[in-house]
């Protein structure tokens, strides 16, 4: 089987530092972004920083009748999250098979991807919430917040203090609640595992939609492969939110 790369250099030299919070994008004519004026970061250059996240892209050859395609576009950038920033990605994969009469299709996946304390991470996300319209703006954070929202299942308010507290560890959120679950089926004690992150709180429960709760919470990673998170006010309740995510899909075909 012959592999084919197409688009990136090999092992390019870049060192990208990104200060700033905000910047502004253009979109083609499918919602993807094309540019970032005034930012001074080449697109390229910048879908480089998310390489190691993502299957590689270009065309591979099995036979002259059988031929694969995979490609990626940005549809979103937080310059203020994770080591480098974080970017909701497209990953278009197209097929193509005389063999079977079965001619070209597409799929396209959506994931948020980025690089956390070192570790690369992708997470798959829903079409609606990659492609809403509250995510595709001139403001290419809006679509990674838009992603964000569905992942951990909470609102724009929410994602943002969270984020601003530092209280994310890998696809885990801690959400400051004004009041503690309406009812409560399960007390959890002061230590609980979800996920590989270790939850240890003054209390933890879970309510009758099966959300974990807690007071006073803080988050490690069993892994070691996050910095500790805590809760940044005491003595109130914490939503504990597993981030969902879609099956992967673009490794085969079905």
């Amino acid at each position: 089987m012959e592999y084919i790369k197409k688009g990136l250099p090999e092992d390019p030299e870049i060192n990208a530092s990104f200060t700033t919070t905000s910047m502004q994008c253009a979109r083609g004519a499918y919602g993807e972004i094309i540019s970032f004026p005034g930012s001074g970061i080449g697109y390229y250059e910048l879908l480089d920083q998310f390489k190691e996240c993502l299957p590689e892209s270009g065309v591979l050859y099995k036979s002259r009748r059988w031929f694969e395609t995979r490609n990626f576009d940005f549809y979103g950038f937080d310059p203020g999250q994770g080591d480098n920033g974080v970017a909701l990605i497209q990953i278009r994969q197209s097929l193509h098979d005389r063999d079977q009469k079965r001619w070209t299709k597409t799929r396209k996946n959506y994931v948020i991807c980025g690089r956390d304390e070192g570790q690369t991470f992708a997470h798959e996300v829903g079409y609606h919430a990659a492609r809403s319209r509250k995510a595709m703006t001139n403001d290419p954070r809006d679509a990674v917040h838009a992603a964000q929202r569905w992942v951990f299942d909470v609102t724009q308010k929410q994602l943002m203090n969270s984020l601003n507290k530092r209280m994310r560890q890998g696809d885990v959120l801690l959400v400051e609640q004004k009041r503690g679950p309406a009812s409560i089926v399960e007390e959890l004690g002061r230590e609980f595992t979800a996920m590989r992150h270790s939850i240890r709180a003054s209390r933890i429960v879970r309510d009758d939609d099966g959300q974990l709760w807690a007071i006073d919470p803080a988050l490690r990673h069993l892994g070691h492969e996050h910095d500790p998170v805590y809760a940044d006010v005491p003595d109130i309740w914490h939503s504990v939110r597993i981030g969902q995510r879609l099956e992967s899909r673009y490794e085969t075909w079905d």
